[in-house]
């Protein structure tokens, strides 16, 4: 069971497009739900008591419930998409559909449609263009983009304006071919429009992180393509963003994500013309007191691809002693989660439903139980003496998540993910220094990152308690490199951080500084 978990979340780590769409998808997601209410004023969803403050376009709302109609619109779209001889005859109607769809994206009442609707669009753009169906491919391409556009613009509900940002960051010029692995090339005529939303203030926050999202993915995809001004007009878009203070109204998490794809926007760019800015804005992050842990994770990440010049002096013992408390921080949560799911629970009676049983199902107990089965279920059978033991589902967990924020933390300072000789990497932090002491501790900390590695992947660990046990010992490793006085009188890791366990982590970031802040963080040494 662990072999199949770790290898199914290390293949969904990989920077494909791929991913790259899971991880939109996955925002789109937090901010169709509640995300950007937080951050989007007024409500996204809600006009004020009294006059609406918002327009909502007038579309036929029995288009999407009454069964024969549903049925009948399903058929024409599925003709059309795959023949486009059939578009001459139905052509009025078939364009009636997709304005119905865009209409009611500007519904509140329709908002929990917004990600499937605006997923069959896109899914009837990529069958038609799979089919050679060029004309109704770029002509639902072209009519998104300009119903995207006016609502973007437009009088919306905030949520509607989002939606609509992300949609024409997801267009395409030319669709992706699996067959004869082309990629996409995002729509040149929406990278325009997205670099407004973000410089022009009159857009709120929510837009611009849609807009922010869009222009990644249009660099990532397209970079090189691009003339020399529109690459350094971008690149000095991102560095600014990056390099900017949350909004008041912004989560630090939330901010980090912003800096995540600022980050990314900036490896795609491999601009020559912006080395000396990108190396001091991925270097300057792990000095910064409330710089999140995804902003670290992904400025570590950074790393290995950036050109960091011989004349650049980063503050090497700062950026080493940040990055280790960041795996220690990481080490501790797994660890006291671990420890508080152990913790005795009053156990729950089902009176009233005549069963007189007790609901022994918390605790350890119960996901002890679930590992072995899982264990057992995947042909690891008995344990043979000195075999990998069958660990619980909450040990694989702490593993995954783990396994990730060590290796990116380790590609930074090597330029691999993998163990290697540390002295002799070509790439990463270690490879850019030039003093010896600096060299030499950037060393040791790789050598500690394998070693932690190594404990956080004992197979011969089954039972919770005890792989928290190691994790703590794990802790005090890198607390001793961190601050060497202080960590004979190391305190167990209290901070909690429920919004982003790791990077990948399924929980979503708080977009609002009324949740914890960075208050709680472990301080490196040297850090005010």
């Amino acid at each position: 069971m662990s072999h199949r978990v770790e290898a199914t979340h290390a293949a969904s780590l990989q920077h494909s497009h791929r991913a790259r769409q899971l991880l939109a998808a996955w925002f789109i997601g937090l901010i169709a739900a509640v995300a950007f209410g937080a951050i989007a004023a007024p409500a996204w969803g809600q006009a004020a008591a009294g006059k609406p403050q918002y327009d909502v376009m007038k579309y036929q709302p029995n288009w999407f419930t009454e069964k024969s109609i549903v049925n009948r619109i399903k058929q024409i779209r599925g003709q059309i998409v795959n023949d486009p001889a059939q578009l001459s005859e139905q052509k009025d109607f078939f364009v009636k559909i997709y304005q119905n769809i865009f209409a009611s994206m500007t519904d509140p009442a329709e908002f929990s449609n917004l990600q499937p609707r605006r997923a069959e669009v896109m899914k009837d753009i990529y069958n038609a263009a799979r089919r050679g169906n060029t004309q109704v491919s770029r002509g639902l391409s072209i009519m998104s983009f300009q119903q995207c556009k006016a609502i973007a613009q437009g009088n919306y509900y905030p949520g509607a304006r989002i939606n609509a940002v992300f949609m024409i960051g997801e267009l395409n010029d030319r669709e992706p071919n699996s067959l004869e692995k082309q990629a996409p090339i995002p729509m040149q005529a929406a990278l325009p429009l997205l670099l407004e939303i973000v410089e022009d203030a009159k857009y709120d926050d929510g837009l611009r992180v849609a807009a922010i999202q869009g222009i990644q993915r249009h660099a990532s995809l397209n970079a090189e393509r691009w003339k020399p001004e529109l690459q350094d007009k971008v690149a000095d878009l991102m560095i600014a963003t990056a390099q900017q203070d949350a909004p008041k109204d912004r989560n630090l998490d939330a901010h980090g994500w912003v800096q995540m794809l600022a980050i990314n926007t900036l490896v795609s760019l491999k601009n020559p013309r912006r080395v000396d800015q990108v190396a001091k804005l991925v270097m300057e992050i792990p000095t910064k007191e409330d710089s999140s842990q995804l902003a670290l994770v992904y400025a570590a990440r950074a790393t290995p691809n950036i050109q960091i010049p011989k004349e650049f002096k980063p503050q090497a013992d700062t950026v080493l002693k940040r990055w280790a408390a960041e795996v220690s921080e990481s080490i501790a949560r797994e660890a006291k989660r671990i420890e508080d799911l152990e913790k005795p629970r009053p156990q729950a009676s089902m009176a009233g439903m005549g069963m007189g049983m007790e609901m022994g199902m918390g605790g350890g107990e119960a996901y002890s139980d679930m590992g072995m089965e899982m264990g057992m279920g995947m042909g690891m059978g008995m344990t043979a003496p000195g075999a990998a033991k069958p660990q619980t589902i909450e040990i694989i967990l702490a593993r995954r998540m783990l396994n990730d924020t060590i290796e990116s933390f380790h590609l930074g300072l090597t330029g691999t993910r993998a163990k290697t000789d540390a002295a002799s990497a070509a790439k990463g932090l270690v490879a850019s220094l030039s003093d010896e002491k600096e060299k030499a501790d950037a060393i040791r900390l790789v050598s500690i990152i394998d070693e932690v590695k190594a404990g956080v992947n004992d197979t011969m660990i089954s039972k919770n308690l005890e792989y928290a046990e190691k994790l703590r010992e794990l802790e005090k490793k890198l607390q001793a490199f961190v601050d060497p006085d202080a960590a004979a009188d190391a305190k167990p890791g209290t901070n909690t951080s429920p919004f982003f366990d790791g990077p990948f982590s399924s929980a979503p970031p708080a977009l609002n500084r009324s949740e914890p802040n960075v208050a709680s963080r472990t301080k490196a040494a040297g850090q005010n």
